[in-house]
């Protein structure tokens, strides 16, 4: 795309979650979150060694409300950015209609993906040049079109030998359907 402006219209002006990062990102205190880096899970989810395989990942941690994970996702995010990665995410707020829906969480990690992978933003100005409209697209047709259609068709030929796609989404219980986007999950190859 030749600039924002494009992509946004074509993805129907999503939510994007840069002021949620940078809000939390400054609610961590010094040492706060560390223990994950020590984590086996972590690490392995982290690990992208030919040995470990290239099978897509899910790293879940849950705990009670309030304590923390918002502020340990940030830490992970600029982990992440501070290991030159890209990482893609999403905070999920029961407060906000647009930060609750499933449409607007899949719109918005499109546009995030676009911005770091150039043949993902290809593919995407070619379905906006061939008239394709995302403006009432359900959950399923976005899930469809823009990451099984597209997204994971790509990763084999024009992804090959770049940094892998790293996903960080907060408050997935408060998504407007928790449900349909964890059958979406269920759809990767999984490799652990």
């Amino acid at each position: 795309f030749k600039g924002s402006r494009q992509l946004t219209k074509f993805l129907n002006s999503p939510v994007l979650p840069y002021h949620d990062y940078y809000f939390f990102r400054e609610r961590r205190a010094p040492k706060m979150c560390k223990w994950i880096l020590n984590n086996k899970n972590f690490i392995s989810w982290l690990d992208r060694s030919p040995e470990s395989g290239s099978k897509s990942r899910i790293l879940w941690i849950y705990g009670r409300p309030a304590s923390g994970k918002l502020v340990l996702a940030s830490f992970i995010i600029r982990k992440l950015q501070k290991q030159g990665l890209n990482p893609h995410y999403f905070f999920v707020r029961f407060t906000s209609k647009d930060k609750s829906e499933l449409e607007m969480m899949l719109l918005s990690s499109a546009y995030q993906v676009a911005h770091t992978t150039e043949a993902y933003a290809a593919r995407l100005k070619k379905f906006a040049k061939q008239g394709i409209v995302l403006r009432r697209a359900d959950s399923h047709a976005l899930w469809s079109l823009l990451f099984k259609q597209t997204l994971f068709q790509l990763e084999e030929s024009s992804l090959a030998g770049k940094s892998p796609l790293y996903f960080i989404i907060d408050g997935l219980d408060k998504v407007d359907n928790p449900t349909l986007f964890l059958s979406f999950l269920f759809e990767l190859p999984l490799s652990s």
